[in-house]
């Protein structure tokens, strides 16, 4: 065999072991694809519809959180809620919050500790007791998203706004007299709500939920603007 033969015989074979390579290597690529993206992992948000519909279906939850924008104390809110889903965009929500886990802030502690004649229950404000909102929610968003390419899982964004009470302990003042009273009292107050949150699920009657909500009522010494970082599980019932 010649020379020119000889080249021309390990070109070919150069060429057909690249073809070869190339042909396996698109081939894992599509395998990998259909792992983690085709019909056959059950998305039928690819085709329009969705694999956790909370359309018609009650939720009720519960959950903890912070409140840490306060002057004055940490809140540490615990509560529940209901909530109904008219379709897959609608819905409507009852949340109650009991606030009475609470600590100082550095600030609380240094103008109680430092501060001369400071009153804690009555010189620095309100403090808040139990919140309870109405709010209606829009959810505009439902996708999926991987952990470390091996957990395939489903989240929707919702968006809320409504209203509420605010229970709130308070400086009292009686009439004719600028000083407050020592011991300060429960009032109630209106307020205005809007948040945003996101619903991880978990089973088809079971969702992780993380909540950020913003408050605006009218406390004893102004506006108050509380912001409210919640974490909790949602528990959903058959559709109706």
């Amino acid at each position: 065999m010649g020379w020119s033969k000889r080249c021309g015989l390990i070109v070919a074979l150069l060429w057909l072991a690249g073809a070869s390579g190339a042909a396996m290597g698109q081939e894992k690529v599509e395998s990998d694809f259909e792992r983690y993206w085709a019909g056959s992992r059950d998305l039928p948000v690819i085709s329009g519809g969705k694999l956790f519909d909370t359309a018609r279906r009650f939720e009720l939850g519960i959950y903890g959180g912070i409140l840490p924008n306060d002057n004055f104390y940490n809140y540490f809110p615990i509560g529940i809620l209901s909530g109904y889903r008219f379709n897959h965009t609608w819905g409507v929500e009852l949340q109650a919050a009991y606030l009475g886990l609470k600590s100082d802030t550095e600030l609380a502690t240094f103008l109680v500790e430092r501060g001369a004649g400071i009153r804690k229950d009555v010189d620095l404000g309100d403090s808040q007791v139990a919140r309870i909102d109405v709010v209606g929610t829009f959810s505009p968003l439902y996708g999926k998203w991987s952990f470390q390419t091996y957990k395939l899982s489903h989240f929707e964004l919702f968006l809320l706004l409504g209203a509420g009470v605010v229970i709130v302990e308070e400086p009292e003042i009686k009439s004719g007299n600028l000083d407050p009273e020592p011991d300060p009292v429960l009032a109630v107050h209106p307020e205005g709500v809007i948040g945003a949150g996101f619903r991880f699920f978990i089973l088809d009657w079971m969702a992780l939920r993380l909540d950020a909500r913003w408050y605006l009522y009218p406390a004893f010494d102004g506006v108050s603007a509380p912001a409210k970082i919640t974490l909790g599980l949602s528990f959903f019932t058959p559709e109706l």
